[in-house]
């Protein structure tokens, strides 16, 4: 019964496996799991350089923005950890780093100026920061509309040739009428 279920729940590269040794007679479920350990260790030299490849040659693209792009970089962090060659926190910045846009560049800077005062930098903190400043740098974007005129210059847009005259308000003479300001107050 245990090596039904391990067939059933292993990736299909190994199911081909399990259902090789069930059909030589082999159900032991720990026979077949012990065995299939031993395969997976030994394909995964092959298995981790895969993944470094891959680190190496992701880019985030023009289009993209920096949450997707560090997402794919976790899933492969992920993979080859699960390989039991896990990238410490240092690389997984740096590869992060290492293939952002050029329009990321003064916070590339900043984080591994951080990095290289010998403050720890982890991926997440890496990527909050990243998020934030994508996002303050497209707010930022300077708008294309015309600038507004000034005041002076609208007033004499306007048409009003009269000087600008404030309304001053004066006390009214009855000491007890609505309004009335004593100056001590």
């Amino acid at each position: 019964e245990i090596g039904g279920l391990i067939s059933g729940s292993v990736s299909d590269e190994c199911r081909g496996y399990v259902f090789a040794r069930q059909s030589t007679g082999e159900f032991r479920g720990s026979v077949i799991w012990r065995d299939l350990v031993g395969i997976m260790k030994r394909g995964n030299g092959l298995g981790k350089a895969t993944i470094l490849e891959k680190v190496l040659g992701e880019r985030q693209s023009p289009s993209e923005g920096v949450r997707p792009y560090a997402e794919r970089m976790r899933t492969l962090f992920i993979k080859s950890a699960s390989m039991g060659a896990a990238f410490a926190d240092e690389d997984q910045v740096l590869y992060l780093l290492r293939g952002l846009q050029g329009h990321l560049e003064t916070p590339r800077a900043t984080i591994r100026g951080f990095q290289s005062q010998g403050q720890p930098y982890s991926f997440n903190q890496a990527l909050s920061f990243l998020v934030a400043s994508e996002a303050a740098a497209a707010h930022d974007q300077p708008s294309r509309r015309l600038p507004l005129l000034s005041r002076p210059v609208a007033h004499l847009v306007s048409g009003g040739t009269e000087p600008r005259r404030f309304q001053l308000y004066r006390n009214p003479p009855n000491k007890t009428s609505p309004g009335y300001f004593n100056g001590e107050c």
